[in-house]
C-alpha cells in the first residue's frame, strides 16, 4: 500500500495548478457523458425512431464531429484556449438541451448535427492549454493522467446512465448538459488564459499569421498523425470486427461485457506504473512497443479462441493503449509551435477517432470477405509496420527540442 501511495505521489507531484483545473474540467465532462451511451435506445424506446434513422442521426453526428474538431483547434489558436473551452463546453450543454427536447425526426437530425458540430470544439484547446502549462519534461504524465481520468470518468458514468435511464431519460439529457456547463464554468473560473498570439511567445522562425494551417507544412507532425490514424485503424477493431469475431467462437454475451470491462479496469490500474517505468524513455521508442503490442493482441485472434486467450488479447491491447495514447498526444504538444498548438492537437483528434473509424468498417469488410485469419494477422503486421514508422520518426527528431511552456496570463 506504501508503495502505491508513493507511486501516487511520485506520478502527480509538481504540476501545476492549472493543469489540475483542466484535468479536473475534463473529468468532471466524462463524468456525465451520459446520452452518449444510451442515446441508439433513446431514439429507438422514447422517440420510436427505425434503425435506419437512428443510423442517420448517429451518422450525421460523427460527421459533424470532424470539422468540429479542426474549427475547435483553428479557433484555440485564434481567441485563446480557455475561451474556446468555455464556449465549447457550453455549446455543448445548449446542444444537449435541444436534442432532448426534439421530438420528431426532422428535429431530431438538426440536433444531433448540431450537437456534432460543437462536440469537438473544446478538445484541441484543452489539450493545448495543458501544453500551455506543463513543463515538456512533465507533458508525459500529464497526459497520461488526463488519459487516466478519462477512463474513470467513463468508468463511473456508465452505471450511472444505467440508473437514470432506468428512471427517466430526461434526467441522461440534464446530467449530461449539467455537467458539460458545470467543466466549463471550473475553467472561466479558476484558470486564467495562457498567451496564444503573442510577438514574445515566438521563436524568429515562427512570426507567420496563425490563421494559416501551418500544421499541413509540418513533415514531421504530419508524419506522427499518418501514424496515430494507422493505430487507431487497428486499434478500433473493438467497435466491429472483435465483437463479431468473439460471438462467432461462442464468447457469450456476459463474459462479452466482462472483456470491456476488462480494458477501462486494467487502463485505469497501470497507466500510472507505466508512466513512471517509461517517463525517461525516448517517446518514440515508448509509441512503438505500444504498437507491437497492439498487433500482438489482435494476432493471438487468428487461431486461438477461447475466454482465456481473449483475455490475453485485451490485457494486451490496454498495455498498448496505455502506452501509446499519452505519449502520442505529448509527442504532437512538443512538435507543434506555441501559437499553432490548436491546429495540431485537433489534427491529431480527427486522425485518432473519426478518420480512425474507417479501420473498423475496412474490418468488418475484410471478415466478411477473407475471413479472421486474414484480418487478425493483417493487424499483427501493420502493428510492426507502424512500430517501424515509430522509429523511422524517432530518428526524425533527435535533436529537437520540444516546444516550451507558457508563462500564464491573466484575462
Amino acid at each position: 500500500m506504501q508503495r502505491l501511495r508513493d507511486g501516487f505521489i511520485t506520478t502527480t507531484h509538481g504540476l501545476p495548478r492549472a493543469y489540475w483545473v483542466l484535468w479536473g474540467s475534463n473529468m468532471l465532462d466524462w463524468l456525465g457523458k451520459f446520452v452518449s451511451f444510451f442515446l441508439t435506445l433513446y431514439l429507438a424506446e422514447e422517440r420510436g425512431l427505425s434503425g435506419a434513422e437512428i443510423a442517420l442521426v448517429v451518422t450525421l453526428n460523427g460527421i459533424a464531429n470532424v470539422p468540429s474538431l479542426f474549427l475547435g483547434g483553428f479557433l484555440a489558436d485564434r481567441i485563446g484556449r480557455r475561451r474556446m473551452i468555455v464556449i465549447g463546453f457550453w455549446l455543448i450543454a445548449l446542444a444537449l438541451g435541444f436534442l432532448g427536447m426534439a421530438r420528431d425526426m426532422v428535429q431530431i437530425a438538426a440536433a444531433s448535427l448540431f450537437l456534432g458540430m460543437v462536440n469537438g470544439l473544446p478538445r484541441p484547446s484543452l489539450n493545448a492549454m495543458i501544453a500551455d502549462v506543463v513543463a515538456p519534461e512533465d507533458r508525459k504524465r500529464a497526459y497520461a493522467l488526463n488519459h487516466w481520468a478519462i477512463n474513470v470518468g467513463a468508468m463511473v458514468a456508465l452505471p450511472i446512465a444505467g440508473q437514470l435511464a432506468n428512471t427517466s431519460y430526461v434526467l441522461l439529457f440534464v446530467g449530461d448538459a449539467l455537467t458539460s456547463f458545470a467543466a466549463g464554468l471550473l475553467v472561466l473560473a479558476l484558470i486564467p488564459a495562457t498567451v496564444v498570439v503573442h510577438q514574445a511567445a515566438q521563436s524568429p522562425s515562427d512570426k507567420r499569421p496563425v490563421a494559416r494551417l501551418e500544421v499541413f507544412r509540418d513533415t514531421k507532425a504530419l508524419g506522427l498523425v499518418f501514424l496515430v490514424f494507422l493505430y487507431g485503424c487497428v486499434y478500433h477493431q473493438t467497435r466491429l470486427a472483435l465483437p463479431l469475431d468473439m460471438r462467432s467462437n461462442g464468447i457469450s454475451r456476459a463474459e462479452f461485457g466482462l472483456l470491456i470491462g476488462l480494458n477501462g479496469f486494467l487502463i485505469v490500474a497501470l497507466q500510472m506504473p507505466f508512466t513512471r517505468l517509461t517517463q525517461k524513455l525516448y517517446t518514440p521508442h515508448v509509441l512503438a512497443a505500444g504498437s507491437v503490442l497492439l498487433g500482438m493482441a489482435y494476432g493471438i485472434c487468428a487461431y486461438l479462441t477461447t475466454l482465456p486467450f481473449y483475455i490475453l488479447s485485451i490485457t494486451l491491447l490496454s498495455i498498448g493503449e496505455v502506452l501509446f495514447f499519452a505519449n502520442a498526444v505529448a509527442l504532437m504538444a512538443d512538435l507543434a509551435p506555441i501559437a499553432k498548438r490548436g491546429q495540431y492537437q485537433s489534427l491529431f483528434m480527427v486522425a485518432w477517432g473519426p478518420l480512425a473509424w474507417i479501420g473498423s468498417s475496412l474490418g468488418g469488410i475484410v471478415l466478411d470477405e477473407y475471413g479472421r485469419v486474414a484480418l487478425w494477422m493483417g493487424c499483427l503486421i501493420l502493428g510492426g509496420i507502424i512500430a517501424f514508422g515509430w522509429c523511422l520518426l524517432g530518428e526524425r527528431l533527435r535533436g529537437r527540442a520540444p516546444a516550451p511552456a507558457l508563462v500564464e496570463n491573466p484575462a
